[in-house]
């Protein structure tokens, strides 16, 4: 089968397209994803407060701060953030007109 110059043409443009659509995409779902995680890490943090609104003295402060359901919502918060650092890098590659391989976690 042979295919003419005006279809091969129109092939290559269907494909680029279809390649434009789905660049798109995946900016808009790394986008939210970045949103929701950012949304997650305001939440650990409000959960940080909430832990250290209880103490009524510097004592009861520290004391709080060694829990370990304290260290887990900080190790959430740094956990979150790492992944809105390489999902932000992600971004970033995408918006370029070559992005090439994009950065893994």
């Amino acid at each position: 089968m042979k295919i003419t110059k005006t279809q091969l043409e129109q092939i290559i443009k269907e494909e680029l397209e279809k390649i434009s659509e789905d660049r798109e995409d995946h900016i808009k779902g790394i986008t939210a994803k970045i949103k929701r995680l950012g949304d997650a890490v305001d939440h650990a943090r409000r959960g940080i407060r909430n832990m250290e609104a209880g103490a009524m003295s510097d004592d009861d402060l520290l004391d709080i701060r060694s829990y370990n359901e304290y260290f887990a919502k900080q190790s959430e918060i740094m956990n979150l953030q790492d992944k809105i650092a390489t999902l932000t890098k992600q971004l970033e590659q995408l918006m370029q007109d070559k992005p090439g391989q994009l950065k893994r976690p």
